[in-house]
């Protein structure tokens, strides 16, 4: 038996699961990736999250940014 593991855009997710479970030869396993932080990862997203709430100004929109960096490609 062969196994295969495929990463798959989120907005494309439920059509290609919903193809491959229509193969009748085809047995799915789906596993959630989980991250587990070091106390010093935690500490640091805390930090920056506290950051952002009492100064969200500060912070940039991430699709803002992103269009822009590929305006420059």
């Amino acid at each position: 038996m062969k196994q295969f593991s495929i990463e798959e855009q989120e907005s494309k997710v439920g059509f290609f699961m919903e193809l491959i479970k229509s193969l009748a030869f085809v047995k799915v396993k789906e596993k959630t990736a989980v991250f587990d932080l070091t106390s010093v990862q935690k500490a640091e997203l805390d930090k920056r999250y506290k950051e952002y709430q009492e100064n969200p100004s500060t912070y940039l929109d991430w699709d803002i940014v992103s269009k822009e960096i590929e305006k420059r490609l």
